[in-house]
């Protein structure tokens, strides 16, 4: 009692003892607040569901069918039908948009010191992401693309090659095993090995239009976008003639050997360096056609979540190319020229390309131009680069088509088209 009442008569060990506790407080109020922010879980929610959507839990060893307002995990796995799509919303404020016949899986979702960052592995499918805040990365059997801010799109095929990312907005980021490379808004990239050089290239209209169609949040940036805006010239139609226009409205490639600027910024990996793609290997594909997938609903033996393709029917190598168009046997009275070509394929297409090099027959290598998908056409046009000398340049070039079973079918099946740069297209006429 005699110490008590010593510091009730003492004013100033009262204030020291009120100083004391205040502070103490303060920090703990402060710590707890850090954890709360270290600790707050990244959370995703489904949306938007139309179609047949399933999610396989690695606990439950089968797919079900998703409400709305269900949560994705860890190890969770999506899947889209043919009839599918769903809206991913993560507490972030991020959105994923999930095409149909697509399947993926959750790899991480965090949120240290309130900067969230997720990881899908796409196995098959296309998926567009508008971000916001943190990152968000899509692993590949070919590499891994990371948006940073704010729109893009990632699409694999079924085999464990050809993974085509396009960047409306922002910055992307695209990376295998040999080097990194930096996208700008209205830029692509195609990726077909963890082992080989990645493709740079512009956007196109068809790109946009299809931005458009799946995300509405692209209308609010398309405007603001430079990139887009030079390529888009006002959704302007593809023509439904054979016509070649002679005053096409795109003044740049979608494609180059040396991308003009802006550019996609390469960087070379250090020999040493071990992959980037941090997605785990997936299994070889049981399909061995590009049929709708159906799925067992067996329990997994495993915890591992990779859905099993069944195939449907027997493989078709046959591709048919008609209505096929461009500059074929003369001279080109202007760089900037339409190409375009209806193809099938029992097994589903994947790509379709122009294939090109200078005055030789293309090669396996050669360099090419990714066309854009309408319906069974595939369009775009293209600008090639050659040299300064008028008239003495002659662009051999060819269709290359992919099926979904990475069969490739060029056509002519034999030989090339050819036209002579009579403008010296090399980016200065």
């Amino acid at each position: 009692m005699e110490k008590i009442d010593r510091i009730r008569n003492n004013p100033r060990l009262i204030y020291i003892l009120i100083t004391i506790l205040a502070l103490t407080s303060a920090g703990c109020a402060g710590t707890a607040d850090s954890a709360v922010l270290e600790t707050a879980p990244l959370t995703v929610t489904l949306h938007e569901i139309q179609g047949q959507v399933q999610v396989l839990k690695p606990e439950d060893g089968l797919f079900t069918d998703v409400v709305d307002g269900q949560q994705l995990r860890v190890n969770d796995q999506l899947l889209t039908y043919n009839d599918g799509h769903v809206k991913l919303v993560f507490s972030s404020g991020t959105t994923v948009y999930v095409s149909p016949l697509t399947t993926f899986i959750v790899e991480s979702l965090e949120n240290q010191d309130d900067f969230p960052t997720a990881e899908l592995r796409l196995e098959v499918g296309e998926v567009w992401v508008v971000l916001h805040g943190g990152t968000l990365a899509v692993g590949t059997p070919a590499g891994t693309a990371t948006v940073v801010g704010s729109f893009m799109s990632v699409k694999g095929r079924l085999n464990k090659l050809g993974t085509f990312i396009t960047c409306l907005e922002g910055n992307c980021r695209v990376e295998n095993r040999i080097e990194i490379v930096d996208l700008l808004s209205g830029q692509l990239a195609e990726l077909n090995s963890l082992d080989l050089p990645i493709r740079p290239g512009r956007m196109n209209h068809l790109h946009f239009e299809r931005w458009l169609e799946i995300v509405p949040e692209a209308e609010q940036v398309l405007a603001a976008v430079t990139e887009t805006v030079q390529a888009y010239y006002g959704k302007t139609p593809i023509p439904t003639d054979t016509t070649v226009p002679t005053d096409p409205p795109l003044p740049t490639s979608p494609f180059t050997d040396t991308p003009l600027p802006p550019t996609a910024t390469s960087t070379p990996k250090p020999p040493a360096a071990t992959a980037t793609n941090t997605s785990t290997p997936l299994p070889t594909p049981t399909a061995t056609a590009t049929s709708v997938p159906t799925h067992t609903n067996t329990p997994a033996p495993t915890s591992t979540s990779t859905a099993t393709y069944t195939p449907t029917n027997t493989p078709d190598p046959t591709t048919l190319f008609t209505n096929a168009d461009g500059p074929m046997s003369s001279a080109i009275s202007v760089c900037n020229n339409f190409y375009t070509v209806d193809v099938s394929d029992g097994d589903g297409v994947a790509f379709v390309r122009v294939q090109y090099s200078l005055n030789a027959p293309p090669k396996a290598d050669s360099s090419y131009f990714l066309l854009t998908q309408n319906g069974s056409t595939w369009s775009a046009w293209l600008n090639i680069d050659t040299t300064s000398n008028s008239g003495m340049d002659t662009v051999h070039w060819r269709f290359w088509a992919s099926d979904e079973l990475d069969n490739d079918t060029y056509f002519p099946s034999s030989g090339s088209f050819a036209f002579i740069d009579d403008v010296s297209c090399n980016g200065t006429d």
